[in-house]
């Protein structure tokens, strides 16, 4: 599409235990819900490369590319609506997830 600029991702890369991380011997709602929105931020970022990316052979098999020669357009039809619907779900679920973080005590009042 013209006019749409794609910016690359950078990621940085950390290593801890889980315990450390989620500080999961304390037991807190906040951190159980911080671990959900690391888990569906990685689902929502898998969900969107495989609805934009042109081709993905392994899993256009339902709309192959040799399918539809004369309509690039049409490959990985099915994929991409797949994709697009378990993105609108997950975005869901991030939001009821924050909806939760915002009730936790721990979150703090600042973000109210």
């Amino acid at each position: 599409m013209k006019g749409i600029r794609k910016t690359k991702q950078h990621t940085r890369m950390r290593s801890s235990s889980l315990r450390q991380v989620f500080r999961s011997d304390l037991s807190r709602d906040f951190d159980a819900h911080l671990a959900q929105l690391c888990v569906l931020y990685e689902d929502l970022r898998i969900e969107v490369s495989a609805l934009t990316a042109k081709r993905l052979p392994r899993l256009d098999v339902l709309d192959p590319s040799g399918d539809h020669s004369d309509e690039p357009g049409n490959i990985g039809r099915y994929r991409k609506l797949y994709f697009l619907r378990r993105s609108i779900a997950t975005i869901r679920e991030f939001a009821e997830c924050l909806g939760g973080l915002r009730n936790c005590p721990a979150f703090g009042s600042d973000f109210h």
